[in-house]
């Protein structure tokens, strides 16, 4: 399974005897079969969400560590979507580096994953976004601090949306379906007898599933 982002080192097994598969990218090192959630679909999903729903001017604000774990998967994602808008309406990336305390892990659902307060309010006040794509964890707080009510001020989408019950709007990650496949991966090397490193890597990419909820209303 993936391996704390800031702590990132190869794992020196003898791999010439072991079947492997790797769920996400860290450790980079090295180069297994590999199966992962889709942040790039993913994040282009909630944008064609958000652009059918009436918005334009749209941020994305996400952990520097996140967008490393997945090879630029969500920042890459977020600017290809954003081609297809005016350039008047294109927001840049609240990108914010986060390193946790000494033996805590950069745990994506972690609290202190949470936004730096000042960037924040100076990105808000100075873009106005009409909606904000990024978890609960790492704006939701700022937000209420800011005095700032969802959709009112702000419309907010949730790219590791938990709860379906259409409060929030977002895209679930299936990360269960991630766990089978990796699973299944393992059986089909086992039974080929496919050892060591591979020769050429694959990644398996698992879509996410989108929710409407009352934090993305409609617009007129």
């Amino acid at each position: 399974a993936s391996q704390r982002y800031e702590n990132e080192v190869p794992l020196s097994f003898d791999w010439p005897r072991l079947s492997a598969v790797k769920i996400d990218f860290v450790p980079h090192e090295p180069p297994l079969h590999t199966v992962t959630n889709d942040q790039r679909a993913i994040i282009q999903l909630a944008m064609r969400q958000v652009i059918d729903a009436g918005y334009r001017r749209i941020g994305f604000v996400i952990p520097e560590t996140w967008d490393h774990g997945v090879d630029l998967a969500w920042s890459s994602g977020y600017l290809a979507q954003q081609r297809k808008l005016p350039k008047s309406d294109h927001l840049p990336i609240l990108l914010f580096p986060y390193t946790p305390p000494s033996g805590q892990s950069a745990d994506r659902s972690a609290p202190a994953q949470l936004a730096p307060r000042k960037e924040f309010q100076n990105w808000i006040q100075r873009h106005r976004p009409e909606v904000i794509i990024s978890a609960a964890s790492v704006v939701m707080p700022r937000i209420e601090e800011l005095g700032l009510s969802v959709p009112e001020d702000v419309a907010f989408v949730d790219i590791l949306l938990e709860k379906t019950d259409g409060r929030v709007a977002g895209v679930r990650q299936n990360c269960a379906r991630v766990g089978e496949l990796a699973v299944e991966i393992l059986a089909g090397q086992l039974q080929q007898n496919t050892y060591g490193v591979p020769e050429f890597p694959t990644v398996t990419l698992v879509e996410g599933t989108w929710f409407d909820g009352a934090s993305l209303p409609v617009r007129e």
